[in-house]
């Protein structure tokens, strides 16, 4: 099977040199971490605005990753069945999987706008913030929430390219789109070319350009790729099975991930209980920790792509010879980050604030992720994997039930009951990944996922 990429003809040779660990999780690590520098250069620059304006950015995080878990719901889905499609060699299939998906995220967008134009100020009652702080997340979410369909565009054509091998293209798009959100922060922050100064809300305005720009660029380099067509004829007379299929994947897959952004609320919410220099600090460390299993998730969604292909062809020992060899990678360069990042840990918390007291909690969280990081690797390469494998209800119901039964309560007990702070819970966040990733590795390792395929080769 190792050889059957000879016979191919040459969009197929095409797609088998895309379907490499390294060909995919390189721009993939490099298009994740620029991503991320959407949201770190929105508090990076707010701290010139106000430092009230960078502690708004907590709940306002929560907030655009919830917003991205929702349009999960089709992506997610569609992506495995894509990668497995596209080893089984049905290409008419994998396209209208694309086009179902593209459908489905776009709606979702449309709807989430409507509810949160409606009202905005609904999720913000959840936190215990000061007034100011209130006011400046309500200015950044009105805008994002009531333009949510922009944000959709983004994420479906992105994730069609990603299940296609296309990385580079998405790559290249983040670099584009992160150029354009830093142009428009500097106009509405600083007041350039005599543009009013918006704050916060002009950061949300930039954010969204700079991801519907992004969107244009993946677009415009899809369709002119060979091989790649979606049947847009189509498109009101796709089989109501397609999407039936989408959602029994990605419905849990994205419950999964709500779970966890609605745990994450909750820990949030135990924190603002300490004041603004607890959250200050736990939203500072949270941005230097994303920089840092960016490793893992860059891996583990190429893993995906890559185990959906290799089990569409019926290739399931290089499937689990690959996992795991990247896993070993990851966990080495992940452990190697966080030391550095501990050893500079001051300078790093530095670059958002200047607050003594912020800078000495912040530090002693990413003192931490030598420790949370590694074990979270394992947790998010190996439950990849297992999704790509179709094997997606197994990482689904151990992450639900750990992060509510220890990532939750530990947080509350060690955080508030015990009086470890913010500590506390960044010590229950390590439990949790700890505790998931050896059952990941169980798993996986059983080989039991080989029966739970989707699509079945025919070659």
């Amino acid at each position: 099977m190792e050889d059957a990429s000879k016979s191919l003809s040459f969009d197929e040779t095409g797609i088998e040199k895309r379907m490499r660990v390294t060909a995919l999780s390189g721009p993939i690590f490099v298009e994740t971490f620029l991503r991320m520098l959407f949201l770190n250069i929105d508090v990076f620059m707010l701290k010139y605005y106000s430092e009230k304006a960078v502690a708004a950015m907590g709940p306002i995080m929560q907030f655009y990753f919830l917003i991205l878990i929702m349009l999960m719901v089709s992506t997610s889905g569609a992506g495995i069945l894509i990668a497995q499609y596209l080893g089984a060699r049905r290409r008419d299939l994998a396209a209208e999987y694309s086009l179902a998906s593209l459908n489905m995220v776009t709606l979702s967008g449309i709807v989430i706008g409507i509810v949160f134009f409606i009202s905005p100020d609904l999720y913000l009652h959840f936190y215990e913030l000061e007034q100011s702080v209130h006011d400046y997340a309500l200015e950044y979410m009105t805008v994002m929430g009531s333009a949510a369909a922009t944000l959709s565009f983004s994420v479906g054509v992105t994730g069609i390219a990603r299940s296609y091998g296309f990385t580079k293209i998405t790559l290249y798009a983040s670099i584009a789109g992160n150029i354009v959100n830093v142009f428009g922060n500097a106009c509405f922050i600083f007041g350039l070319f005599g543009i009013p100064v918006l704050g916060v809300k002009g950061v949300a305005i930039s954010t969204l350009t700079g991801n519907l720009f992004s969107a244009i660029v993946v677009y415009l380099f899809l369709s002119r790729q060979p091989g790649f067509r979606l049947p847009f004829n189509r498109i009101f007379r796709l089989p109501l099975l397609h999407y039936w299929n989408i959602l029994k994947i990605g419905a849990p897959s994205a419950g999964e991930q709500l779970s966890y952004n609605l745990a994450q609320m909750v820990t949030m919410q135990f924190i603002s209980r300490l004041g603004t220099p607890s959250l200050t600090a736990y939203v500072c460390a949270l941005n230097i920790m994303r920089f840092i299993f960016m490793v893992s998730i860059s891996i583990g969604q190429a893993i995906q792509i890559l185990v959906g292909y290799l089990v569409g062809s019926g290739r399931y020992d290089h499937a689990q010879k690959r996992t795991l060899v990247s896993l070993r990678f990851s966990v080495l360069v992940t452990l190697g980050i966080a030391i550095t990042f501990s050893i500079f840990r001051e300078a790093l918390v530095r670059i958002y604030t200047n607050d003594p007291e912020v800078i000495t909690i912040a530090g002693s969280l990413v003192l931490m992720t030598m420790i949370l990081e590694p074990s979270r690797a394992f947790n998010i390469i190996l439950g990849s994997a297992l999704r790509g494998a179709g094997d997606y209800k197994f990482p689904i119901s151990i992450g639900i039930v750990f992060m509510w039964g220890v990532s939750v309560n530990l947080s509350y007990f060690l955080g508030i009951r015990w009086g470890l702070g913010a500590l506390g819970v960044w010590i229950a966040f390590t439990a949790d990944e700890s505790l998931r990733g050896a059952l990941m590795l169980w798993r996986w390792v059983s080989g039991v996922w080989k029966s739970k395929a989707i699509v079945v080769s025919n070659s």
